[in-house]
């Protein structure tokens, strides 16, 4: 679900709402909703700052978890992209160059095997 607001009041007002209406076709279609695992991420310039003091967003009175800079979670995994609250590629190419590095170091250990195989 995507939202936007420049009313950072209302936007959390209308995902309560937009939440909650999803739980409730979710419940009438007899499938389940965890909402202890389903965390939001509000996104944002760098140098903005907004105080979240007393907004939630909540399903059934559980609360849901933020992703964030100052956060338990500081980034999501979205179709297998790292995203962050400022949109960077930073967690997402550390993730890919680590990756490539261990699959580079894989490839240089089993080398020797393919030369003698050629041979």
């Amino acid at each position: 679900m995507y939202l936007r607001n420049s009313n950072l009041t209302q936007l959390f007002r209308e995902a309560n709402v937009s939440m909650n209406s999803l739980y409730e076709r979710f419940c009438a279609n007899q499938l389940s909703f965890n909402a202890t695992k389903t965390k939001y991420i509000i996104m944002r310039a760098k140098h903005s700052h907004f105080d979240f003091t007393g907004l939630n967003i909540e399903i059934n009175n559980t609360k849901l978890q933020r992703i964030g800079k100052q956060l338990k979670e500081r980034l999501t995994k979205f179709l297998g992209i790292l995203i962050d609250v400022h949109l960077t590629w930073k967690y997402y190419l550390r993730h890919v160059n680590s990756k490539l590095s261990r699959a580079l170091f894989s490839i240089k250990r089993v080398k020797h095997i393919f030369n003698q195989l050629k041979a």
